[in-house]
């Protein structure tokens, strides 16, 4: 009964996902490499040797305009950010520092980040190497002239670079795969999936109110089962159906939108299935409050929506800068299972990696479902 009347929910939930997850997914990833569009205001030999370094990168369609260009690029979210080389960052080169490089953005996504490892991989190789050279020429001005000197050394630098790096560092996160990365579309399917999948399992949850207001709920406590075994009964339906809605989702954004999750599929059918007993846990707290099913339908959207929000299911909780706001968002087990849930897919994280998470999620779950069930009986 309960599913037949959850069941264009529980459907629903499930097609959201993948539909937005290809709006938002399509938006980010363009359907290929990304244009940057650059402004060069510093016209020097380094500028050029940047704009080159990130070309090589093979990550964006480098398209070099004036700022005017590059701020209407911007402003018209054309592009999600443009590069400017500031005037200066040749003179901070040869005094071996790293310069500055200003990023203009219209939308914060996850693909900053990449662009920002890329620009700091392309600064450090040229200030290591404009060291090279400009040493190499010192010393070489010592004994005869050349005129062409540094452009020789920089060719034979730039040679060699490749063969055998001057500095060369090597780290690996244990449980890493070292050739994978979080995408957009990817960290938008994660987010999705935990968000869409609390809705079927709160209201099955929910479905106790439905049930007490059509005295359905009166009988079952006159009759010989025991309130363990019609709580348990309700609670395992609502998990197995959410379970169900998870791994369905899963599957689908396999085969769509060919992610990878992880290779530790314990370690991430374990969260998904703690996840859904907090999700329980709340929608047993929700329901002690409300009186009927469509004060649950009011107020439930409300508090899914604002604390995915606030737990990073919407956009990367790295934007948050806000101290507060951040000590809130541990508040929500939406963060913890986010949490866990990067750890699986960046790093395939070991099952030890993704305890605290979990045990925080499972405290969680039985906090909520013990003063839920405390408010309900004390009624």
């Amino acid at each position: 009964m309960a599913f037949k009347r959850n069941m264009g929910l529980v459907i629903l939930m499930t097609i959201f996902p993948i539909v937005l997850t290809l709006i938002f997914g399509g938006v980010n990833s363009g359907g290929g490499k990304q244009t940057l569009p650059i402004v060069n205001e510093d016209n020097s030999v380094y500028s050029r040797r940047l704009i080159d370094e990130i070309k090589k990168s093979n990550s964006y369609r480098i398209k070099e305009v004036d700022s005017e260009e590059a701020e209407r690029l911007v402003r018209e979210q054309d592009v999600f950010f443009a590069l400017v080389v500031p005037q200066g960052f040749k003179e901070a080169i040869e005094e071996g520092k790293e310069g500055s490089l200003i990023i203009a953005r219209s939308v914060e996504t996850l693909d900053i980040y990449g662009l920002q490892g890329v620009l700091n991989s392309a600064v450090r190789k040229i200030v290591i190497q404009s060291n090279i050279v400009n040493k190499g020429v010192e010393i070489l001005n010592k004994y005869k002239k050349k005129e062409d000197a540094a452009e020789r050394f920089y060719q034979l630098v730039e040679s060699k670079w490749e063969e055998q790096r001057p500095i060369t560092v090597r780290a690996k996160v244990l449980g890493e795969d070292n050739n994978k990365k979080i995408n957009s579309t990817t960290s938008i399917s994660a987010g999705f999936l935990l968000f869409f999948s609390m809705y079927p399992i709160l209201f099955l949850v929910g479905d106790i109110l439905e049930d007490k207001k059509l005295l359905i709920w009166d009988r079952l406590m006159i009759s010989p089962v025991s309130k363990i075994e019609i709580y348990a009964a309700n609670l395992i339906f609502a998990f197995t159906i959410g379970m169900a809605q998870m791994l369905v989702l899963v599957l689908l954004n396999k085969i769509i939108f060919k992610i990878t999750w992880t290779e530790n599929v314990i370690g991430f059918v374990l969260l998904l299935g703690v996840f859904a007993f907090t999700v329980i846990g709340l929608g047993l707290f929700l329901t002690s409050f409300l009186k009927t099913s469509q004060q649950l339908s009011s107020v439930a959207p409300i508090v899914l929506t604002s604390t995915s929000m606030l737990g990073g299911l919407m956009w990367p909780i790295e934007i948050i800068t806000n101290k507060f706001l951040l000590l809130l968002a541990r508040f929500t087990p939406q963060f913890w299972a986010m949490d866990a849930m990067k750890k699986l897919i960046t790093y395939n994280a070991p099952t030890q990696d993704i305890l605290f998470p979990i045990m925080v999620l499972l405290l969680m779950g039985i906090i909520l479902m013990g003063v839920g069930l405390q408010i309900t009986e004390g009624k």
